[in-house]
């Protein structure tokens, strides 16, 4: 996945809490947080399968859930009431139902 390697995911714990917010590039319910693009990140390696909970974009790994931030620019999208992922220029990156392998940390 070329795409992969320039995805930003940074890992942050998910607690038992709805994420159902409305924010700009995001679907109308659907929590997808974003930070802006910078320097240097974190090397860590995220590797699950994309989801949707209560509101939440989440990656499951094992029995774990893991919520992440995607770089600034990224948004996503309904298709056929699957959440798709785009970069910045449009193209899909992540599909929720299927396996999602990112950099983060």
């Amino acid at each position: 996945m070329g795409w992969s390697s320039r995805l930003l995911a940074l890992v942050l714990a998910v607690t038992a809490v709805a994420c159902a917010v409305d924010r700009p590039g995001a679907p109308t319910g659907i929590f997808f947080p974003t930070m802006p693009i910078g320097d240097a990140y974190p090397s860590g390696l995220m590797d699950g399968v994309l989801e949707v909970r209560s509101g939440c974009v989440l990656v499951a790994a094992h029995e774990d859930r893991w919520l992440l931030l995607w770089p600034e620019g990224y948004t996503a999208q309904l298709v056929d009431g699957q959440l798709e992922v785009l970069d910045e220029s449009g193209e899909v990156v992540a599909r929720e139902g299927e396996r999602l392998r990112v950099g983060g940390g």
